[in-house]
């Protein structure tokens, strides 16, 4: 398999690998899921700098992003616009965490729905991006008890993931 194709609709490398981490993860293999997790990431580590984003858009996040190795979207009755999350789940995100924005929208009633989805629509993703591997690498690196390894790749994402100079990496 080529290390990446240009459509991202097609299989490669990157995307078997990260697929594997994914699975190993599942089955609850953190040796293999780790391996599988950096050696997709040392094929692609792109992320996406949310400070980038114009969150005020209801789609923030284009399906085309540099982040996605394999694009898939999942069928569903339930559009990601009409799931509602608890008060509680949107509050725990920090106000300097650009998550927040980009991933929810909270409407005049107090309600709030999801709208990060990474297809750009109303579609939900169910491909394979960079930022779940670096969850993956971080997850199984903390279960295996290397707190730095873990931390490392918990501060590239979410340093990412905040507004430009207010980040302070997460310590152990």
């Amino acid at each position: 398999m080529p290390a990446k194709t240009d459509y991202k609709t097609r299989p490669n490398k990157t995307a078997a690998l990260a697929l594997l981490a994914r699975t190993y993860l599942v089955m609850k293999d953190y040796d293999k899921a780790l391996m599988y997790a950096e050696a997709a990431l040392n094929l692609h580590s792109t992320l996406i700098d949310f400070n980038s984003l114009n969150t005020s858009l209801s789609k923030p996040i284009s399906g085309s992003n540099e982040e996605i190795i394999f694009y898939s979207s999942v069928m569903s009755y339930l559009h990601a616009s009409r799931a509602l999350i608890s008060n509680t789940d949107y509050e725990s995100y920090h106000n300097n965490d650009l998550r927040k924005a980009a991933f929810f929208l909270k409407k005049p009633n107090g309600e709030i729905n999801f709208k990060g989805t990474y297809t750009g629509n109303l579609m939900l993703f169910g491909g394979l991006a960079t930022d779940e591997l670096y969850l993956i690498k971080a997850e199984c690196a903390a279960r295996k008890g290397n707190t730095t390894t873990a931390l490392t790749a918990l501060n590239t994402l979410l340093e990412k993931r905040w507004k430009k100079g207010t980040f302070v990496p997460f310590t152990a």
